[in-house]
């Protein structure tokens, strides 16, 4: 009979994972784990980020990221604002730090930040170019209570501030001063939680902004 209930927890786990990445092919899928780490829940986010680079009030180039198992890849032709006939291939990667904040029973405050792991190549050098003005949580109350997604917490970051940051890129012997605009979109939230004793999975819910 445990077997049994075994079997029926993981094809209620597998199709949750199923539904959840064939609902929207580009959102990012996240387990929730409770203060014991047993896995409670499954958070699929969908979200875009641009980055603008700029020299003054030129505009070098705009770089878009796609969404993989991992980190976060951008690429983009980033013009030299001194020649129009040099061109820069520019390459920043990020990654998605998915932090868990355990609170009474199964409450958890989730925050998503974006760090930047490389830039031009080259490990970043400082993780100070992406600043968020005041992160929002996302909060998600206990399993065996009904489910919600809270709107007031705006889901993560939804249309957060374009935040500028400056870096100093030396390029060609010279010493360049870029500003950085990052826009952090999340299009939709989707969630399915768990009741970890009872093994079973809710119906999905979808969260919007």
């Amino acid at each position: 009979m445990q077997g049994l209930r075994s079997l029926v927890a993981a094809i209620g786990i597998l199709c949750a994972v199923l539904f959840l990445l064939t609902a929207n092919s580009e959102a990012r899928l996240f387990k929730v784990r409770d203060k014991d780490k047993e896995v409670c829940g499954m958070m699929a986010v969908n979200y875009t980020i641009t980055i603008t680079a700029r020299h003054g009030q030129s505009i070098l180039g705009n770089i878009s990221f796609t969404q993989d198992s991992s980190e976060n890849y951008g690429m983009g032709d980033c013009r030299n604002y001194l020649s129009i006939h040099m061109h820069k291939t520019v390459e920043l990667k990020f990654r998605i730090i998915f932090s868990e904040y355990p609170m009474l029973n199964y409450m958890l405050h989730r925050t998503v930040s974006f760090v930047p792991s490389s830039i031009f190549g080259e490990k970043a050098p400082s993780t100070k170019i992406v600043v968020f003005e005041n992160p929002k949580d996302t909060v998600i109350g206990p399993p065996d209570h009904s489910y919600k997604c809270l709107m007031d917490e705006k889901l993560l970051y939804n249309r957060a501030n374009a935040i500028s940051s400056s870096l100093m890129y030396s390029s060609e012997g010279r010493s360049e001063d870029i500003t950085y605009t990052v826009l952090v979109d999340v299009k939709g939230v989707q969630v399915q939680v768990s009741d970890v004793h009872k093994e079973q999975f809710g119906l999905p819910e979808e969260c919007m902004p």
